[in-house]
């Protein structure tokens, strides 16, 4: 079994056996929420059902009770980080080790990390996370002030006064105090607080299953440490002198405000949120990065608000791209609908910030780039926008991919917390199978080689912090260029100040890290020193791209990968609502196309004609699909393309049969799976709504019969026309594939039918949707039981309610 670290090193070549069965540590690693009393027996029983979905990969997200308990209850037993919890764990990795599972270790109890689920602060309550706050108060005319011990300084109107103080009339006296806003979440910016944080968590780890790191655990996931601002740690004040030589104190008033700030007041403000963030990297990134690394494992993690450059800078987290260069794997998180289909996302994002992760991990030469995906997108989430959502973000440049939620405990109002939540109550729970090794394929393909940009966009963080008009014009300007590189077919990676500071510049290009840049986009305004303006000028603007379109690529997007012997990898992803076609000029290196189909791990000869700027073809892809070609001079075995043969006969089948195999209830004790043994029945193609009710969640059979001549060795196209929402589909009690997306067709292959009559059984799901929106039960519980993400949830819940088989099929041969 292939191990992670192998593929943080850019230059691996593409190998046909690990393009159809990829290595275990590419397969999506779904996030496992231990939520409530946890034993052995259910470890084991949990797990059995993972492989019985093909999942490869977990990892524990503990949530004790003390994580939120006003907004989100949770049961976790036995204590966190306690001994027979650490058995657990324990017991855990052992069982993944035996059935080849990889397992990821989480550093915190719930997030955002560095609390060690309010241990450290329970240790030290001096550790907790800290901020400036203000209180005002009427000095009368006369009477002297005394600045109070709990105060750092004092200010009437934005003048410092000493610490004794009289005046001659009334005055408004403002005081600025360090205030401890939990006693849960720690300082991360204090290396007391990681030291503690690190020997709580990481070391207790490194006690109970130290023998698996480095090949059944790979890594430490880190998840939103954050210094949250105003952060004002102890001794902040006398970091700041040493560094920028000026008393921060002096400037107080202008930490909390957001507009009206002359020059020299956004510079202070500016070098104010650096320092926050040099801190957070400096003493517990870095620092964590030295431990994981100290013990043979990859460090890996991201931020919060990855996906928001607007808003970014104000959670003290500026230069984005240095931050996450700290990561092994370097991340980002899609999981409150920044990516849907069709423009359908809701939170509001800049439209490529996927690039922003892997542009950490190529400066710093690391080849992997990771997602968190899924989390409070709703129990309806479909097999079709989770295609969209992941292709999005593999074209990109994002290539590992975890997956949130699976959760433990499903009874009574744990069921609602934290959804989806892939567990075997889920209709269709099989159907993750092909989801699962798409994703490692697509996963295998995209970690080949190395990327090929020579492109990069300037993220202007520093006129961020600045707010106001200013700012405001800068991020539009900075949205606006990412946009219209990527219409024009230019992949880019995205750098920031720290970037450029480091930067190396030469005749040819930029060099930063490893990283190679023939050309720089700036948003308007943007203030640069006038020397690193003078070297960026050369290079301004320019870029074209590797792959010509002759319709103009719209909402296609393009990935590109060389890889060794002369091979290229190109990912192609429509983006757009409709059906795309496209013809498009690769420029080869070589004589040999292979389409790679990431749902059969099949490799097909692609057809092309041969012009002076390369190889023509012709693509067409549905709304979220994606196409991998490999242009090689190697001669790989190939299979027939069934998408291209040519079929002479169509059958419709005019009679169908429906039987409820499962059905899923959303109960007050829980949620709950039941098979279902009922006799088939005729039926029309159509909606579930007047065969099984609107409520209905669950598994229904639909059986036909096709008759059949003797075939030769071929394959069958079986198309479903409309699913709601997944299918599989059976010839003769055989498993013939999947249809989980447009244009919901499968090619099954000849010999699974016989002459004569043949039984086809198409068992639909839909999704959980129905019950969570239909059935009353959420009224049985309190708001925090439910959750904080019960509601925007179930929002969007009730845009995938339905179900059905609606048609039409075909059978062609």
């Amino acid at each position: 079994m292939g191990l992670l670290k192998d593929y943080t090193s850019t230059g691996r070549g593409f190998e046909t056996e690990l393009f159809k069965e990829p290595d275990n540590c590419l397969y999506p690693v779904f996030f496992w929420l231990w939520n409530a009393r946890i034993t052995r027996e259910g470890i084991v029983s949990q797990l059995d059902d993972m492989c019985r979905a093909d999942i490869r990969g977990f990892s524990v997200i503990p949530e004790p009770p003390t994580f939120r308990p006003t907004s989100m209850v949770t049961e976790l037993d036995p204590p966190y980080l306690s001994d027979e919890f650490m058995e657990l764990i324990r017991f855990t990795a052992e069982q993944a080790s035996e059935r080849g599972m990889v397992m990821w270790l989480y550093d915190e109890g719930g997030w955002p990390s560095g609390g060690a689920g309010g241990l450290v602060c329970q240790k030290d309550p001096a550790l907790a996370r800290k901020i400036l706050h203000t209180r005002t108060l009427t000095l009368p005319a006369g009477e002297v002030y005394d600045l109070p011990s709990d105060a750092v300084a004092a200010f009437i109107g934005d003048e410092r006064i000493p610490p004794t103080h009289s005046s001659g009339k009334n005055e408004t006296v403002t005081e600025y105090f360090r205030c401890t806003i939990s006693d849960y979440f720690s300082d991360v910016t204090e290396p007391r607080t990681v030291s503690a944080f690190i020997e709580l968590t990481h070391e207790r780890y490194k006690q109970y299953v130290g023998e698996y790191f480095g090949s059944t655990i790979p890594l430490f996931f880190t998840d939103e440490p954050i210094a949250h601002h105003p952060a004002f740690p102890y001794g902040f004040e006398d970091i700041f002198f040493d560094r920028y030589g000026y008393d921060i104190l002096d400037y107080l008033p202008l930490l909390f405000r957001f507009e009206g700030l002359d020059r020299e007041g956004q510079e202070i403000r500016e070098d104010y949120l650096q320092l926050c963030q040099e801190l957070l990297k400096e003493n517990f990134l870095g620092r964590c990065a030295d431990w994981c690394h100290g013990n043979g494992l990859l460090f890996c993690g991201h931020l919060d608000v990855d996906h928001y450059a607007k808003r970014g800078p104000f959670i003290s987290r500026s230069a984005i791209t240095d931050m996450l260069g700290t990561m092994d794997v370097p991340g980002i998180d899609v999981i409150v609908r920044q990516v849907m289909p069709c423009g359908k996302a809701e939170d509001p994002a800049d439209s490529f910030f996927p690039r922003i992760a892997p542009t950490a991990a190529r400066i710093n030469g690391n080849n992997l780039a990771l997602s968190e995906s899924f989390a409070v997108y709703g129990s309806g989430l479909t097999a079709e926008q989770m295609r969209y959502i992941l292709n999005y973000q593999f074209v990109r440049g994002i290539n590992l991919m975890s997956f949130m939620t699976i959760t433990y405990g499903k009874d009574r109002f744990l069921s609602y917390v934290e959804r989806p939540s892939f567990t075997s109550e889920m209709p269709g729970y099989e159907n993750l199978v092909p989801i699962n090794v798409y994703t490692a394929r697509a996963s295998y393909l995209t970690s080949l080689g190395e990327s090929d940009i020579d492109t990069a966009l300037y993220l202007p963080s520093r006129e961020l912090y600045r707010n106001g008009s200013f700012a405001d014009a800068a991020y539009l300007s900075y949205n606006a260029l990412g946009k219209e590189l990527e219409s024009k077919g230019i992949a880019f990676d995205i750098i920031d100040d720290r970037c450029l500071a480091a930067a190396e510049f030469t005749a040819e290009g930029i060099r930063i890290g490893r990283a190679f840049y023939k050309h720089v986009y700036l948003p308007e305004p943007t203030d640069l020193d006038a020397e690193t303006a003078s070297a960026l000028a050369p290079f301004i603007g320019g870029a074209t791209p590797y792959v010509k379109s002759s319709e103009g690529f719209g909402a296609l997007r393009v990935l590109t990968r060389r890889l060794p012997n002369d091979e290229r990898l190109w990912f192609f992803f429509n983006e757009g609502k409709g059906i795309l076609s496209s013809e498009l000029t690769l420029p080869c290196v070589a004589d040999r196309l292979y389409k790679l189909d990431m749902s059969s791990g099949t490799m097909y000869a692609l057809p092309c004609t041969f012009s002076e700027n390369g190889a023509v073809i012709r693509l067409e892809f549905q709304s979220g699909e994606s196409t991998a070609i490999l242009s090689s001079p190697h001669n790989y075995p190939t299979a027939d393309d069934p998408t291209v043969e040519t079929r002479l006969n169509t059958i419709l089948p005019d009679s169908f049969s429906v039987s409820k195999k499962t059905e899923t209830f959303l109960l007050k004790e829980g949620i709950v799976k039941r098979a279902c043994a009922e006799d088939f029945v005729k039926t029309d193609l159509g909606p579930w709504k007047e065969l099984f009710g609107e409520s209905f969640s669950g598994d229904a059979v639909y059986r036909t019969t096709v008759s059949l001549p003797v075939l030769p060795k071929c394959t069958v196209e079986i198309g479903l026309g409309r699913v709601e929402y997944s299918a599989a589909v059976y010839v003769n009690g055989s498993l013939a594939g999947y249809a989980l997306a447009q244009p919901n067709t499968v090619y099954a292959e000849s010999g699974l039918f016989t002459e004569g009559e043949n039984v086809i059984d198409i068992v639909v799901s839909n999704t959980s949707a129905n019950q969570y929106v239909l059935s009353d039960t959420d009224g049985c519980f309190e708001e925090r039981e439910v959750g904080c993400y019960h509601p925007v949830a179930k929002r969007f819940e009730a845009e995938t309610l339905g179900g059905g088989l609606y048609g039409p099929v075909k059978v062609k041969y």
